[in-house]
């Protein structure tokens, strides 16, 4: 991420030290994108929705590619409440909401679906007090991920339904949390800058390829509005969220350039054929 911040900065004090002319260039730096934007969102969907064209500056891909879809990604939570009791005593007096939990575990997994690209991990659960306590309540934490914004409705309707419906007599549940990133939905758009893209790169002697990605990232939020825009435009890297996070610095001046050409083909070519 510090190399694309660097890239977009030095790109965009390059053009305006030429005489090349080029529409307007705004330059956007947000910090929570790995919590969902919760604070950004608004911001980037403010200052994109009138954009000719926007580069997001996540690290190239590994083989050098560029991202033109990306998949959603939201997180929820579900609370059960079920009723204490003895259960080595009065076992039968207790409604166990960790027995709900696992209920509904079984349930959720049933939703993912790898044709789709639709995901769902319950990565954190927990419930109950003691072994001999029937267990008065159980929390789970879930994550999804999925192409397609209709596919989140879908998604989020049949969570509801397996958290709404009570598999112990007794149990209360509650669901919060939704739409996080939205996906990145490759549209015509999408496509005519890639290939805007793949022009400079030509011209620059670097081949780039185009690639999906699973994770998600605020290039969602952009392709959303119907803008166009191509993700992974800066340095190449890779590793990331792990020790080994690494960048290749051979690859730095390169990308920049292309990134650089890319903003002055796709200013003048999509200023002609889209009106924003």
């Amino acid at each position: 991420m510090k190399a694309g911040v660097v890239s977009m900065i030095y790109a965009a004090s390059a053009l305006q030290n030429t005489n090349i002319e080029t529409c307007d260039i705004e330059l956007l730096i947000t910090p929570d994108e790995e919590i969902g934007s919760p604070i950004s969102r608004q911001v980037i969907e403010k200052r994109a929705k009138n954009a000719l064209a926007v580069f997001n500056l996540e690290s190239g891909r590994p083989d050098g590619s560029v991202v033109t879809s990306r998949r959603g990604s939201s997180h929820f939570k579900f609370t059960i409440q079920g009723k204490a009791s003895h259960s080595g005593v009065a076992i039968e007096k207790g409604i166990s909401a960790v027995d709900e939990l696992a209920y509904k575990i079984i349930e959720m997994k049933k939703l993912n679906n790898k044709e789709k690209g639709i995901t769902l991990n319950i990565g954190k659960v927990s419930g109950g007090t003691n072994g001999n306590v029937v267990a008065a309540e159980a929390i789970g934490a879930i994550h999804v991920g999925y192409s397609k914004n209709e596919d989140f409705k879908i998604l989020k309707e049949k969570l509801n339904s397996i958290v709404s419906t009570s598999y112990i007599s007794g149990t209360k549940n509650c669901l919060t949390g939704g739409e996080g990133i939205l996906p990145m939905e490759k549209h015509e758009g999408v496509e005519e800058l890639f290939q805007i893209v793949k022009e400079a790169a030509l011209n620059l002697n670097i081949t780039v390829d185009e690639k999906s990605e699973k994770g998600a990232a605020d290039a969602g939020f952009v392709a959303s509005l119907g803008v166009p825009i191509v993700c992974a435009t800066g340095p190449i890297g890779g590793g990331w969220h792990t020790e080994d996070e690494y960048m290749e610095i051979d690859s730095y001046i390169p990308r920049m350039k292309l990134l650089v050409d890319s903003i002055v083909l796709a200013s003048n070519r999509m200023s002609n054929t889209l009106n924003r």
